[in-house]
């Protein structure tokens, strides 16, 4: 199983995403890699192997928005090139998937024909790619016309060089807000976030959730009004430990 992790907020990004994804390595991990948006431009680092040589050639990367990602080869093979998050042509926007993509050969022949150039042999790169070719005005209904397009499961998270914010959706794989002040988080599992938050909203099948770090938006992939205002108190057991996710005084705008 693959991990995601995503932050934006007041805080340096680096030391949060480190931290979701060492809680990611019960995993799985062959590769692991980060983006960060710092001062206009996406810094990355990749490693193949465990968070322990991720950390031994990690350079000073700064920026308060990034996505990580702990990878378990299953389409594609173990390699720098392969390892998420995954990029567009023009490297402005970075994609972190779990999950299968049934339908990519299909539609990666069609974006190759359009001049795409994939530098991946995943089957995540192809929604850089669709993001990319769908892209005009926004970077979220860019993100909603491509994921409608695919078949298939995943939990995916996106972020760019072209707007401050975070975007997440999934279908049949697990993906968790997680809910902070002046910050939020985005994961494929609880753990990653319980030093950060204990209020956190798990998306449904279908729903697209905008992270900026004062605001947290979740949608219908399908639709443009909000699919949940307000969340009931929630218990959740992790590991035998109770974890209050009261969302009630959320606001959705």
């Amino acid at each position: 199983m693959c991990g995601i992790i995503g932050y934006i907020g007041r805080r340096e990004a680096k030391p949060i995403l480190i931290e979701g994804l060492r809680n990611l390595e019960y995993r799985g991990c062959d590769s692991i890699r980060i983006a960060i948006l710092d001062k206009g431009r996406v810094r990355l680092h990749k490693e193949v192997g465990d968070l322990g040589k991720f950390l031994e050639h990690l350079p000073p990367i700064s920026g308060r928005l990034g996505i990580g990602h702990t990878r378990w080869a299953t389409i594609g093979g173990v390699s720098k090139a392969n390892a998420h998050p995954l990029s567009d042509c023009k490297g402005e926007l970075f994609v972190v998937h779990n999950g299968i993509l049934e339908n990519f050969k299909e539609l990666k022949k069609e974006l190759t024909d359009r001049g795409h150039h994939f530098a991946s042999h995943t089957d995540s790169e192809l929604i850089a790619h669709l993001i990319e070719e769908n892209y005009e005005d926004s970077l979220e209904k860019a993100f909603v016309r491509s994921l409608s397009k695919l078949t298939g499961s995943f939990a995916v998270a996106v972020n760019s060089k072209k707007e401050e914010l975070l975007l997440g959706a999934r279908r049949e794989s697990l993906l968790v807000i997680g809910l902070g002040k002046g910050e939020n988080f985005i994961a494929s599992d609880i753990p990653p976030l319980l030093k950060f938050t204990n209020r956190v909203i798990c998306l449904e099948d279908g729903e697209v959730a905008l992270l900026e770090k004062d605001r947290v938006r979740v949608n219908y992939m399908r639709s443009s009004s909000i699919s949940r205002s307000r969340w009931k108190p929630t218990t959740l057991v992790v590991g035998g430990c109770h974890i209050s996710a009261n969302v009630l005084s959320f606001h959705l705008e």
